[in-house]
């Protein structure tokens, strides 16, 4: 029996395995897919809001590491790594550490008695003391949130946007999803209509789960030249 099952092989899944293995315990990880599958699924054109650097000369960690004294900047060479990119760091992370990954496992349920997990999974049963779960919101996309829905295309479809039709469009949500593909939609001359109830691009917050980062402001100034982005929300943007 396992001390720990570990269930997904993202950032969150690789991270937390690294430390486990440093800690001597007995795990794996299982991933239906194989390591940072949910990267590899990102549109061609996203890329990482938060930039790649060493923050100051006190030998702080890139923003974007999951492990100390690792750089997706220096390995990767850029400072807003794209989906491709980041899933090529963490498989790099997989190899040096020799983690104990079971790719294509999916996992049908976890249940529990007494003080023992029982994982199924499509290649059969796991015992483990602790399960660690670390699948991704990306891979669970809520397609039919609301009345008419269907009728929507959400934005974890699409695989690249120079491949999308049309010249108008509606953009549900007003975050950093919204945000990126409004911008991504007006770079391709698409005309663009944001409704969300909130505002958040005149947002002042330190908290970043309540604004829109820097970065997407950036690139939103440089698209919307044209004002071809347009904002319907609780409290109109100038």
């Amino acid at each position: 029996m396992l001390e720990v099952v570990v269930v997904g092989a993202g950032p969150s899944g690789i991270g937390v395995s690294i430390i486990l293995q440093k800690m001597g315990v007995n795990f794996t990880i299982l991933d239906r897919n194989n390591v940072g599958s949910s990267f590899l699924k990102w549109p061609k054109q996203m890329k990482l809001l938060t930039p790649s650097f060493f923050s100051n000369t006190f030998k702080m960690i890139d923003l974007n590491a999951i492990t100390y004294d690792t750089s997706p900047a220096l390995t990767l060479q850029t400072e807003h790594p794209s989906g491709q990119e980041y899933a090529a760091y963490l498989k790099k992370l997989s190899e040096h550490f020799k983690l104990p990954i079971q790719g294509n496992t999916n996992v049908d349920s976890v249940s529990k008695k007494d003080d023992v997990f029982t994982i199924k999974t499509n290649k059969g049963e796991i015992k483990s003391k602790y399960v660690v779960w670390a699948a991704g919101e990306f891979q669970y996309p809520k397609i039919h949130s609301f009345p008419g829905s269907k009728h929507c295309t959400h934005n974890s479809l699409i695989s690249n946007w120079e491949d999308v039709q049309g010249e108008e469009f509606f953009v549900i949500g007003g975050y950093e999803s919204g945000m990126d593909t409004a911008i991504n939609l007006a770079a391709r001359k698409k005309r663009v209509l944001i409704i969300d109830k909130d505002n958040l691009l005149s947002t002042e917050d330190i908290d970043p789960s309540r604004t829109i980062s820097p970065y997407t402001k950036d690139r939103l100034r440089k698209v919307n030249t044209d004002n071809l982005i347009e904002f319907h929300t609780g409290k109109r943007s100038k």
